[in-house]
């Protein structure tokens, strides 16, 4: 939400009668000057290596000194200097063209938790390059569920489901997970290897052993799990040691990680019984747990909700609801960054057309166009994309918006 508000921020500032120059900093020296015209100098960082790396980055993907994506004519023209240790932006009349949205982090590892838990193979387009997918993949090669990699597209794999938990490949021996600090991967895995067989011990880098997880903890073992955190300090290591579940009821606090909640929420299909999960105060992050519930019903299962989203709502799977695969499924992009370049698009009066998350979107933040719509342009929606085009002759109009109200949209 904090993204759809900045981005409301700067349309509402742009829809104003006039167009004012302005200066202001920010953290790290970072100087914006902007007037419609001028350059825009970004002071970047005081490590040339990182300025170095930012522009790699940029040229890797297809903005260079003419600043083309592969898509077609977004973004803006910048030159390096790295003596004066800045870059250059200028920018440009209109932002047109079309973005492929890489896939969402959290998106990216639910998909790949629940092909592992389907019945059948699943491939899984458009996963993010990230830490957080990396350690998520070595650990379904290290619990021996088959993943095969896309020679052609490093960003597609197929998994092979095992129409239930996952098992250890090693019973009799403890098994090692290095998830890194990758909580997308720590969370959901603690909680889907609880409903298997096996001895497991999940562990990261310093970093993730400060990252709390007992909430998570309490309500496995309130499932009936034997599973602690090594050091009792609430924190990773976990150890586990499973010998699957039978269903029954949780309660837990709804006002921690929404991932404590989706975590619990994934695992339950493939609990022997019914499971209840019950909010014991108040749910804040209802926008995730309905983008885990809506994934899950992509993959065949439903959840049934009793009470109302905004108080203290109780989810129930039922026994007979078990995970199919999808046979393919397109891991959305990141709908928060979307807001950039649609906001971009009515903005300066263009057109622009993003890719990766559209009208079947389980993601909330996908309504900052409806905003954009509101103010005056003119969106297009399809199944997995959205396009925003203002025409430059009119402008954007102010309009008042409850942001809080992003945080029931589903």
């Amino acid at each position: 939400m904090r993204t759809v508000f900045r981005q409301l921020a700067i349309a509402a500032v742009l829809s104003a009668p006039c167009l004012y120059t302005s200066a202001f900093t920010i953290p790290q020296k970072t100087q914006l000057m902007q007037n419609g015209r001028s350059s825009i100098v970004l002071e970047a960082s005081k490590n040339k290596e990182k300025i170095a790396s930012r522009s790699k980055w940029a040229e890797a993907r297809g903005y260079g000194e003419d600043a083309a994506s592969e898509d077609g004519a977004i973004g803006m023209s910048f030159a390096k200097d790295e003596e004066k240790n800045q870059l250059t932006v200028t920018p440009i009349k209109s932002l047109d063209g079309t973005v492929t949205l890489p896939g969402s982090k959290s998106l990216s590892n639910r998909c790949l938790l629940l092909a592992a838990l389907s019945d059948g193979n699943t491939r899984v387009e458009n996963l993010l390059e990230s830490d957080d997918i990396r350690y998520m993949l070595e650990a379904l090669d290290t619990l021996k569920v088959p993943v095969e990699r896309d020679a052609d597209d490093k960003t597609a794999v197929t998994v092979t489901g095992q129409a239930g938990p996952i098992d250890s490949p090693t019973p009799e021996e403890s098994l090692e997970l290095f998830l890194g600090n990758a909580g997308t991967a720590m969370r959901p895995l603690a909680a889907a290897l609880c409903m298997g067989k096996g001895k497991f011990v999940l562990d990261g880098v310093p970093r993730m052993r400060e990252r709390p997880i007992a909430d998570l903890i309490d309500g496995l073992k309130q499932l009936g799990a034997d599973v602690s955190c090594v050091e009792e300090t609430g924190c990773p290591p976990v150890t586990i040691n499973a010998n699957g579940l039978n269903g029954g009821t949780a309660s837990i606090s709804g006002k921690m990680s929404s991932q404590f909640l989706s975590s619990l929420l994934m695992a339950s299909p493939v609990v022997d019984g019914d499971v209840t999960i019950a909010i014991k105060d108040e749910l804040i992050s209802a926008p995730y747990v309905s983008l885990t519930i809506g994934l899950m019903k992509k993959f065949g299962v439903n959840v049934k909700i009793e009470g109302d989203m905004d108080g203290t709502p109780s989810f129930i799977i039922g026994s007979d609801e078990k995970y199919t695969s999808p046979e393919s499924i397109l891991v959305e992009g990141d709908a928060s960054s979307a807001s950039y370049f649609l906001a971009g698009a009515a903005i300066t009066g263009g057109t622009v057309t993003v890719r990766g998350c559209g009208s079947e979107s389980v993601q909330g933040d996908v309504a900052f166009a409806d905003v954009m719509e509101q103010m005056g342009a003119t969106v297009t929606w399809a199944p997995e994309s959205i396009t925003v085009t203002r025409d430059p002759n009119t402008r954007l109009k102010g309009v008042d918006v409850d942001c809080g109200r992003f945080l029931m949209l589903p």
